[in-house]
């Protein structure tokens, strides 16, 4: 049971659309009702949460990572599809029904501070890279550039910032 709701889950999150597009968001909002009663038909099956007060977290283990749920007064908004990567996470997917809420950076550093680490690609939706250069302005000393090609590490503060949303072989690492 609990891992086809997962895998239920899962394609769910590949159909939903960007929130960026206004007219995306009564479908957004529908599969994220369906995804939300999936989730909490598992909720037996919830393995832990987060500290993002106010919001109320779900984590659930996954064969291959983690599935990670907020929501505000009973509403979920925002699920991450996190895979077991290198000494942390990575990111595979992150839909929201909400911007602008200011909950991605603390989601980040709460994801980073519970597994280890947070990798990201470079290949984001605008709405992460704005997480990403908030996360770089304020916490230069625990980003990192991973280059997947080179297997090369190296600080953020070391890293031509020009480059990065442009190299599909770099990937952003946020530590503890």
């Amino acid at each position: 049971m609990k891992n086809t709701i997962r895998r239920i889950i899962r394609e769910e999150l590949k159909e939903i659309k960007y929130m960026g597009k206004p007219a995306d968001i009564d479908d957004t909002l529908k599969k994220f009702n369906f995804l939300k009663q999936k989730i909490d038909d598992d909720n037996e099956n919830f393995d832990y949460s987060l500290d993002l007060s106010p919001y109320e977290t779900r984590v659930f283990n996954t064969y291959l990572g983690y599935l990670v749920a907020l929501y505000d007064n009973g509403e979920l908004f925002l699920i991450v599809d996190l895979h077991k990567f290198r000494d942390g996470v990575k990111i595979d997917d992150l839909r929201s029904t909400r911007q602008g809420t200011g909950v991605g950076v603390k989601l980040y550093n709460s994801l980073a501070q519970t597994f280890g680490a947070l990798y990201s690609d470079t290949l984001q939706y605008e709405a992460s890279k704005r997480i990403w250069d908030k996360i770089i302005k304020q916490f230069p000393e625990r980003v990192f550039v991973y280059n997947r090609q080179t297997k090369e590490e190296h600080s953020i503060q070391h890293t031509d910032n020009n480059i990065i949303y442009r190299d599909e072989d770099i990937i952003l690492k946020l530590i503890k």
